[in-house]
């Protein structure tokens, strides 16, 4: 009789700690590793073609509209905006337009942005990152930036 007690108390030491733990794993307990909403949020350019991005100059960023149909940012020097449309991981820009001043800081990253730009064909995220590609060729790295654009 002594021996079931035993079982029973340890039965029920097993299903409290199962327990415990399931609730620690219930649904929507790990949002951490989820990936973000493609739209609204702020993907700031982390490498563009495989280089990162240094320097002291305002790094680019990108924004997909709530309704994924514009693409907008900041290129480095100008402002743009222009068509995006997505379907399943493929997806296609432009035509773009943007701003044009002149600017004595981030003139050559621009160009080679907008250049990306008009030649990514799908995009992935993995691991909180954005990427666009050409091809199979990872091109460019967004990573979030600190505020949901509006």
């Amino acid at each position: 009789m002594q021996n079931i007690r035993r079982l029973s108390y340890r039965g029920l030491a097993v299903l409290a700690t199962l327990g415990v733990m399931s609730a620690c794993a219930a649904p929507g307990a790990d949002k951490a590793s989820d990936p973000l909403p493609l739209e609204n949020t702020m993907w700031n350019l982390d490498q563009l073609e495989g280089q990162g991005i240094a320097g002291d100059a305002r790094p680019p960023f990108v924004s997909i509209s709530s309704d994924k149909t514009r693409i907008s940012g900041f290129s480095g020097c100008n402002r743009f905006t222009g068509a995006f449309k997505l379907e399943g991981a493929s997806l296609s820009l432009g035509p773009l337009a943007g701003t044009r001043m002149a600017c004595a800081q981030g003139g050559e990253l621009e160009d080679r942005f907008l250049r990306v730009l008009g030649q990514v064909d799908r995009y992935a995220q993995d691991a909180g990152y954005l990427y666009f590609y050409v091809g199979s060729v990872p091109v460019a790295r967004f990573k979030p930036g600190p505020k949901a654009v509006p």
